[in-house]
């Protein structure tokens, strides 16, 4: 929701009186990274293909909208092939990671990075968000660069 700032006070209250409570900056994170939105400056960047960061899954894309920037590499992408790189989900092994992005591989082939993290207390762990290769499989084990392990999950958190 974008409000002027001269609106977010009184909206601020509103909602307050209405039963809504503020939600600081870790929850908000961590409910970003369990729904898979992607964040402009972690997963996503001058070189992120619309298609890589799930915005076609999402409805943010339009195939029948007039010309904009990019356009012709999204249609491209949509009609005459995939992205090779995807958003996915990644449970990480015990402890946090130091700092992101942070390379990820499996088999010794880099395959992609790390992005986002956040702590879970419903999974009991870390959970983050990464762009890997397409060829990387839901369930695959990757390996970190302090040698801690990540499984590969699909977007966006099921607990069940």
């Amino acid at each position: 929701l974008l409000v002027s700032a001269g609106s977010a006070a009184p909206l601020k209250a509103a909602l307050a009186w209405h039963g809504a409570v503020s939600a600081g900056p870790a929850l908000l994170e961590e409910r970003r990274i369990l729904a898979g939105h992607p964040r402009l400056g972690a997963e996503i960047d001058g070189r992120t293909l619309r298609q890589e960061v799930r915005f076609d899954e999402e409805g943010g894309l339009s195939y029948s909208k007039g010309c904009y920037v990019g356009q012709e590499t999204v249609s491209r992408l949509r009609f005459r092939g995939h992205a090779n790189r995807v958003l996915v989900a990644l449970a990480l092994g015990p402890g946090a990671p130091a700092a992101l992005p942070l390379a990820v591989s499996a088999g010794g082939r880099d395959v992609g990075r790390l992005t986002s993290v956040t702590w879970c207390e419903e999974a009991g762990r870390y959970l983050g968000l990464a762009v890997v290769r397409r060829d990387v499989g839901m369930g695959a084990t990757l390996s970190l660069p302090a040698g801690a392990d990540a499984v590969v999950h699909p977007l966006p958190w099921r607990f069940e």
